[in-house]
């Protein structure tokens, strides 16, 4: 079934998947049990005389969890050089690897990229064979703030927080407050 299969594509094309039945070398023989966690960005304030008032501020990246069983000591060594791939690469490497992942679950919340950041092997049972479980996060593209020196209609001149500066959403969306102080309303051409 697709749901019990997972398909790693790497940026340079590479494909990697773990399935229950194999058909290529670059597939491992085992199960997966892939479950996804996306919680709310908020922000609360405290008001007076009203209690705390939330502020919904869109959703948080999500995290991915990809538990891999396999029975064979050839898959586990496979499972061993799909986790060495996931491994940093040296002191030059800047960003993770970001891997495109299939599967239905993580279709349906919409997660396109992936990189990991965890790891967890517990040692080896005869029961349930080798285990490994993948951390992985949700990537979306950073976006780097951008210096201007010209100047705002109003007076004033623009600054990165015209951008999405360090208050924006990790998106570099702009939140409401944000965006009604970098643009306020005009006091000429008001009639009395």
């Amino acid at each position: 079934m697709e749901r019990d299969q997972i398909v790693f594509v790497g940026t340079s094309g590479q494909r990697f998947a773990i399935k229950p039945q194999p058909k290529g070398p670059n597939e491992i023989q085992g199960v997966v049990a892939v479950s996804v966690r996306r919680a709310l960005k908020e922000q609360s304030a405290e008001i007076p005389q009203r209690g705390i008032e939330y502020t919904y501020l869109g959703y948080d990246y999500a995290e991915v969890t990809v538990e891999v069983r396999v029975w064979r000591e050839s898959e586990y060594d496979k499972l061993q050089r799909l986790i060495q791939l996931f491994r940093p690469k040296g002191k030059d490497q800047r960003a993770p690897e970001v891997y495109q992942p299939v599967h239905p679950i993580l279709r349906r919340h919409g997660i396109t990229h992936l990189y990991m950041f965890a790891v967890e092997e517990p040692p080896y049972d005869p029961v349930k064979g080798w285990m490994a479980t993948l951390s992985l996060r949700e990537w979306k593209p950073a976006y780097k703030r951008v210096q201007t020196n010209g100047t705002r209609i109003g007076g004033g001149s623009a600054s990165s927080a015209d951008t999405g500066g360090a208050d924006a959403d990790r998106d570099g969306v702009l939140t409401s407050q944000q965006r009604a102080q970098a643009s306020p309303p005009s006091s000429r051409g008001v009639r009395p």
